[in-house]
Order: structure tokens, then sequence, then C-alpha cells
């Protein structure tokens, strides 16, 4: 009788360590939720700081966007053309983003630099809109890498194609954010994303991608 009642007491804990198991997992999964939230919300006030420093820029230069003022004069337009020169638009900023902090998602595996000086694609986790403009509001200023598996590169959105975002390389799952050249930023799905390109005000959207 000791020993059948020694093998229920194994038993039983025996249960309630696989039952503590289940709970460890399940809660480690709910907390992990709001962390994701916590980034997504995160990225989005990123990509809203980068709005105002750029429509600072564009308020001292005449309307325009770094990439469409030359480099004599504190812009990138020389830069437009080069296939890894993601960052150089970014830079072009260093007088209205005290730090490159904001260029960085904090789901993405990459890591800020320390400095303006030091920053190059790999430091950066939002692609650049080689054809926004202060006129047309709703034409993609920047936005998550994710919109392309590839990096260091001129992605080219038509508006008659279908966009979507890169699956299993999202930086938040299957949806990414899009800052606008009004100021505004939006989470997207793949779907949202599609609507969004056909509606920029412009035939070709070249995205610069770090």
């Amino acid at each position: 009788m000791k020993c059948l009642a020694c093998d229920n007491q194994d038993s039983f804990t025996r249960t309630e360590l696989m039952v503590l198991i289940v709970v460890c997992a399940v809660g480690m999964a709910l907390l992990a939720v709001p962390k994701r939230k916590a980034s997504r919300i995160s990225c989005a006030n990123n990509l809203r700081m980068d709005g105002i420093a750029i429509a600072e820029y564009a308020a001292d230069h005449n309307r325009l966007l770094p990439h469409c003022v030359s480099t004599n004069t504190g812009g990138s337009l020389e830069y437009v053309s080069l296939q890894e020169g993601c960052y150089l638009h970014f830079r072009a900023l260093t007088h209205y983003l005290p730090t490159p902090l904001s260029v960085i998602c904090p789901q993405d595996t990459r890591r800020a630099a320390p400095d303006w000086c030091e920053v190059s694609n790999c430091n950066i986790s939002y692609f650049y809109g080689l054809d926004s403009a202060v006129e047309l509001p709703r034409s993609m200023l920047m936005g998550d890498r994710n919109i392309s598996a590839q990096s260091r590169t001129i992605l080219t959105l038509r508006s008659c194609a279908t966009a979507s975002w890169v699956k299993g390389f999202g930086l938040h799952g299957e949806q990414g954010h899009v800052l606008f050249a009004d100021g505004s930023v939006e989470m997207l799905t793949s779907r949202g994303l599609g609507d969004v390109v056909r509606r920029t005000g412009t035939e070709t959207n070249r995205l610069a991608i770090p």
C-alpha cells in the first residue's frame, strides 16, 4: 500500500509539472503579444518623428524633399539613381534628427548607429520614397523595408502592379508601416499596401531599399 501511495504521489507530481509547463508556455505567448504591440507603436512613432524632420527640411528648402535638392545645398539629388544610396537620403536629415535612432524599427535585427557619421544601410529599417513629393500627400515617403526581399537596391512599383509585404521577412508579421508625404503613418496589410500604391498620385513609385 505504501508503494502504491508513492506511485500515486509521483504521478500527481508529473501532472503538476506538465500543467506548469503549459501555463508557462501560454504566459510567455501572452507576454509576447503586448511586446509586439509596443514595438509596432514605437515603430510608428519613429516614422512620425522622421516625417516631422522631413517637413522641417522641406520648409527650409522651398517645399522640396531631400532627393530633390542637390548635395551642394544639403540634399541627396545626386544619389537618386544609386542602387545602394538609401542611407544617403537619410543622412541629409542630420540637422533635423539629432540621432539616427528613429530610422530603426524596434522589431528589426539591425542596430542603430551611434551617430550619423557611422550610418550605413545596415543601420536603417525603412525604405525611402524617391517619387514622394509635398504636392502628392499620399505618396510613400518612408516605410518598413520588408516591402522587398532584397537589400541595397531600388524597387520600382507601378500603380497597375500588385504590391505586398514579403512573407517570412516581416518586421511586423505580414504587415508594415508606411509614412506618407502628408506626415500620416499607417499600418497596412498586403492588400492595403496594394491599394496605397494605386493611389499615390504617381504612375511610378521608386523605393530606395536599405
